[in-house]
């Protein structure tokens, strides 16, 4: 469980996530966690497509709470949400993004 006020930032070059969550092509997941009241920001240095993300919750990833996070200036996408495929929906609640180089949220299925 990532839970509490934490604070990410400048993240610096290369992927730069502020949490990066699985592994690309289901080859590994997150579950039954969640991901609450961080405040993530200064991923611009980030470079190349999805880098700089908030908190990006990879493939085959499910039952997993997304709540209450704070993006700013970031290089990409405040939360974004791969396919659960179909082991169980994840959950994106009250998130926040100010000042981005993106959209708040971007999930492709298996999300509520």
């Amino acid at each position: 469980m990532l839970r509490g006020l934490r604070k990410i930032h400048s993240t610096g070059t290369g992927t730069g996530e502020c949490f990066y969550l699985g592994c690309v092509s289901d080859g590994c997941r997150i579950a039954n966690s969640i991901i609450a009241n961080n405040y993530c920001h200064n991923t611009t240095k980030a470079t190349g497509g999805s880098h700089g993300s908030g908190v990006q919750v990879k493939p085959g990833s499910y039952n997993n709470i997304i709540q209450d996070n704070v993006c700013y200036q970031l290089g990409s996408v405040c939360v974004l949400v791969y396919d659960d495929y179909n082991r169980g929906r994840n959950q994106i609640i009250g998130n926040f993004l100010l000042d981005g180089n993106d959209n708040g949220i971007q999930a492709t299925a298996g999300h509520r």
